[in-house]
């Protein structure tokens, strides 16, 4: 959930990425004329992405409204770390439990192993070659609680869909012009854990637009929370306040 205190910016938490589409064709983030509004963004199951796989026109597609809303208001999408059921597991039992399980403690380790941050790398690059922020352009999106590490192979994927030859993404009548990674850095906010290489992340997808993060005891938190900062050894004071403070405040349009 998030409390933003503002005239026209509101936020909006998804918690259960991938999703295109809204959990309803009528869903709407909220007023904008609100002094102070919080939402709770819905509980939004994997398989809602089917309606923004081209099973529809463009004319046609509910979630339209959805994302034109946001479009308007300039909020905040944020998709946060899920660790409930979901079609990825339905996906696991198919591909990986369709014998009989005889290692129970196996069968937890290797879920785990590969669902880890699957989903939220799947919604991105869904988002970017379905051309939302094409359509969109003042949409922007948080990565929150799900780390950074799927974040070089995003790009990576990016920048090699639609072929490096010629590079042509098409999606709903339309083309993504721009290059794919350079749409990430440009609409993407990411929270990377403490104890991945966060000076890293900054050189992949710029310092402004990495935010720090602390829930603790959740896997992105520090038991103090200003120890974060000795994850941002070798960059400038400047640099470290960005992604301390001041990236939060532009990212939440409190700037």
């Amino acid at each position: 959930m998030l409390s933003i205190d503002g005239s026209k910016r509101t936020g909006l938490q998804l918690c259960k990425p991938p999703v295109w589409c809204s959990p309803h064709p009528h869903a709407r983030p909220g007023p904008r004329h609100k002094r102070t509004r919080s939402l709770t963004g819905p509980r939004c199951p994997p398989d809602n992405a089917a309606p923004w796989s081209g099973q529809w026109p463009v004319a046609g597609r509910p979630d339209l409204p959805f994302w034109a809303r946001l479009n308007e208001s300039q909020a905040l999408v944020t998709y946060h770390g899920y660790a409930g059921p979901d079609e990825y597991a339905k996906a696991f039992e198919l591909l990986w439990q369709r014998q009989t399980v005889t290692d129970l403690e196996y069968q937890s380790t290797l879920h785990a192993a590969l669902r880890d941050s699957r989903s939220i790398l799947d919604t991105i690059i869904a988002l970017i070659l379905g051309n939302l922020f094409g359509q969109f352009p003042n949409v922007r999106v948080a990565s929150i609680e799900l780390g950074c590490a799927w974040v070089p192979y995003c790009l990576h994927v990016l920048d090699h869909a639609g072929t490096l030859l010629d590079r042509r993404i098409r999606a709903f009548g339309a083309s993504v012009e721009d290059r794919p990674s350079d749409i990430f850095k440009s609409h993407i906010y990411v929270s990377p854990f403490p104890e991945e290489d966060v000076v890293g992340l900054t050189e992949l997808i710029g310092v402004d637009r990495v935010v720090f993060g602390s829930d603790w005891p959740h896997p992105e938190g520090n038991v103090a929370p200003a120890d974060y900062v000795s994850c941002l050894k070798g960059l400038d004071d400047d640099e470290q306040r960005r992604i301390m403070r001041d990236n939060a405040l532009d990212m939440l349009g409190l700037v």
